[in-house]
């Protein structure tokens, strides 16, 4: 992970909230979108199939589990490409060898 202010608030941030922020999100999303259909079964669906309540909440609710965990699958990639690239793009910290030499060293 990077070093400095930055990195250490995005590792504290990436490691400890963004997770379940992340799910509660899209579950949340996914409530909010099929809420119209939900409340209004009555009205926009044919007469004949009333009687498929169930089956219908039940399939929502597969549907906002589904968005609950591929909220956890953007976190966990998140993840992973922060800890491939991150690190890549840290500068390395140069030292002199001695005071009046103009020849660095990478450590």
């Amino acid at each position: 992970f990077p070093e400095g202010r930055f990195g250490r608030r995005a590792v504290r941030y990436l490691v400890f909230q963004v997770d379940l922020t992340a799910k509660l999100g899209a579950f949340i999303a996914a409530l909010l979108l099929a809420w119209p259909f939900i409340t209004y079964w009555d009205i926009l669906i044919d007469p004949a199939l009333i009687d498929l309540y169930i089956p219908f909440i039940c399939i929502y609710a597969i549907y906002f589990c589904s968005y609950y965990y591929f909220g956890g699958l953007g976190c966990a990639l998140a993840r992973l490409l922060f800890k491939t690239v991150a690190p890549a793009t840290r500068l390395p910290k140069q030292r002199l060898t001695s005071p009046g030499s103009r020849q660095s060293v990478l450590r």
